[in-house]
């Protein structure tokens, strides 16, 4: 007798193994249908735990970034004019520096003052064009900005 044909003398074809053989079948396989939808349970509470615990540490609770700042100032007898566009970046700030009033190829000196009252030159132009400048300050840290005109006024523009 090999391993495929039936034991004591029992056909494949008898009802009473054929019976046997179906409840066995179904009994695998309701079992193996609550194993799956466990296994699909465990997968689904396992994404969400991750989900959920990637949401919290992907949210941000620190202070909000700050944007950029534009602050100016004139100066009423001269008439010359300061523009200056704070750009935060992570080594500090840009600063984009506009005047106006003041001749081409006149040497301008700025300086900025921190919130905590340190104050620092952080670069020098020719007047005529649009400069940048750039400062280790955090334009959430800037308190002012200012521009000494070589022979001219001190243009200062409080930045809070």
């Amino acid at each position: 007798m090999t391993s495929t044909e039936p034991r004591n003398g029992q056909r494949w074809d008898d009802p009473v193994l054929a019976g046997a053989l179906r409840r066995v079948r179904r009994h695998t396989s309701r079992a193996r249908r609550r194993r799956c939808w466990a296994g699909l349970a465990a997968v689904v509470a396992l994404l969400g735990a991750a989900g959920g615990a990637g949401a919290l540490i992907g949210r941000n609770t620190g202070p909000r970034p700050v944007t950029s700042v534009v602050v100016a100032a004139t100066d009423g007898p001269t008439g010359a004019g300061l523009t200056v566009t704070a750009v935060p970046m992570s080594w500090g700030t840009r600063l984009d520096v506009r005047l106006t009033g003041i001749a081409a190829g006149t040497p301008c000196r700025l300086s900025v003052r921190s919130t905590g009252g340190a104050s620092d030159w952080v670069g020098s132009w020719l007047a005529g064009e649009p400069t940048t400048i750039a400062t280790a300050v955090p334009v959430g840290e800037l308190a002012e900005v200012s521009v000494r005109v070589d022979g001219g006024p001190l243009l200062r523009a409080t930045v809070r």
